[in-house]
């Protein structure tokens, strides 16, 4: 297999498929002094990453780190390569392993386009400067908080490390925090909740994977809710994630965990059952704010909180689990907007959202389909590309075993029936060496046991369907 990731500075690949994402880091030292903080931010890293820290830098990311230097300062050129291999070579073999590599790059000076690389192509940013000469070099280049990356800023002497942009969407201030620690720095975060340790509707979607929808003004609203003490429902419907696998209760405890850690954890109460949820939003009679979490597309049609929003003053924030996976399999040079506008329908019909998609899975003699890619590209996090062999195997295995895969019909009928119970006729578990799939491709079938081999599931929220020149199927990843 393998999974192909869309990062700030486009597709890179990564064979081993428990790559979680991609992290680019640009240290950017002027001076010596500057240049050991920058090592020592690199070792610790390193260290971190290798002792399985979560969050941006959990064990299963790739980690890749550029030092750059300036191409007139030969000197310091010198000495970096010079102390990284004394660090790296010597005490952490190897430097450039699966999931970490380090190295110096050279650049002319600090001009617009070497600055806007740097924006589009890394997802944290250090600049051992003062504050102010940061703040004139990069404010061309701010877009907004959910597309910047971090900037973090060092001082000279390594004392103090300031998070500047993009503190909690980009990981501004976990990043500014870390490399602190590994300088024994102090860190200066300025962002209103950290400060006043409360709750922050996006740094929970960052730390859940969750996608926020209407992002800029949520996010803005709600943590301006946290910061005056107002009240909070989470909400998630217990049905509606019994057929992704996930250990619901446990689930939600992790929920509860996370805002226990904050001072207005007294605020939050947590809901799963639907009755309940639409008594409360109907009696409501103080400033209410729902955080609904949910894979469904048509929210207001089951729960009608539009309806009460102005008489009660309800605000609605919802947040989607990046949980789901769509197989695809197509004909050669199928168009993007072909593939978009049937998956689109297809999960209208079972009223899910796209926004839920965490990934593609096909077959990998695709891996060039611009079709395929571009959806990827506008709704998942990578791409997996299975071998025929690897898709074979895993039909001939589920098939022989006896451990007869499973599809739900429907989301709206809720049941489940075994492959042999549906009339697929070459799909996830079944072997068929005289299709059309298996003329074209080698594998038994492409889109069922892709998304089931991706979400490591074996059961299917959606079974195959077709249309034209694409087929779909869906699973869920928890």
């Amino acid at each position: 297999m393998i999974r192909i990731f869309h990062t700030r500075s486009g597709l890179k690949k990564a064979v081993d498929r428990s790559a979680g994402g991609i992290t680019d880091i640009a240290l950017m030292p002027f001076s010596k002094n500057s240049l050991l903080s920058a090592l020592k931010i690199s070792e610790g890293i390193f260290k971190m990453d290798k002792s399985g820290e979560t969050g941006d830098f959990n064990i299963n990311n790739i980690i890749n780190i550029n030092i750059f230097i300036e191409k007139s300062k030969k000197d310091l050129i010198l000495m970096a390569d010079e102390e990284l291999s004394k660090i790296f070579d010597l005490k952490l073999k190897p430097v450039n392993s699966d999931n970490f590599s380090i190295c110096v790059k050279t650049y002319d000076n600090l001009s617009n386009d070497f600055l806007n690389n740097l924006f589009n192509e890394f997802n944290f940013i250090v600049f051992f400067l003062a504050l102010g000469a940061v703040v004139r070099l990069i404010s061309p280049y701010i877009k907004d908080k959910l597309n910047d990356p971090g900037i973090t800023v060092i001082d000279e002497l390594g004392r103090f490390a300031v998070s500047l942009l993009s503190g909690h969407i980009g990981g501004g201030n976990e990043f500014t925090e870390k490399a602190a620690n590994f300088l024994g720095a102090v860190p200066v975060i300025t962002t209103a909740t950290d400060v006043s340790g409360r709750f922050s509707v996006d740094m929970f979607a960052k730390k859940f994977g969750f996608f926020i929808e209407e992002a800029k003004t949520k996010i803005k609203e709600f943590n301006k809710a946290s910061l005056n003490g107002e009240k909070f429902i989470v909400y998630l419907n217990e049905s509606e994630w019994i057929k992704g696998g996930l250990d619901f209760n446990r689930y939600i405890k992790e929920l509860r965990r996370y805002a226990e850690r904050h001072s207005n954890e007294q605020d939050f109460r947590f809901i799963t059952v639907a009755s309940k949820f639409r008594e409360l939003i109907k009696n409501s009679i103080t400033p209410l704010n729902l955080i609904i979490i949910s894979r469904r597309a048509n929210l207001e049609e089951l729960y009608e909180f539009n309806k009460f929003s102005d008489k009660h003053n309800i605000n609605v924030a919802v947040l989607r689990p990046k949980s789901l996976v769509v197989g695809i399999g197509c004909n050669k040079n199928t168009d993007f907007n072909e593939v978009e506008e049937f998956v689109s329908s297809v999960f209208d019909e079972y009223n899910l959202s796209l926004n839920c998609v965490r990934n593609i899975a096909t077959i990998d003699i695709k891996k060039d389909e611009g079709g395929i890619l571009k959806f990827g590209e506008k709704y998942g996090k990578f791409v997996d590309f299975y071998s025929k062999e690897e898709i074979n195997e895993f039909i001939d295995k589920n098939k022989s075993g006896g451990n007869n895969l499973l599809v739900h019909s429907s989301l709206r009928q809720g049941h489940a029936l075994t492959i042999a119970q549906t009339g697929i006729s070459a799909e996830a578990g079944i072997r068929n060496t005289k299709s059309l799939c298996y003329k074209h491709t080698g594998a038994y079938s492409v889109c069922e046991p892709c998304a089931l081999l991706s979400s490591k599931n074996k059961e299917l929220l959606i079974c195959k369907k077709k249309k034209g020149n694409v087929t779909m199927a869906a699973a869920a990843t928890m």
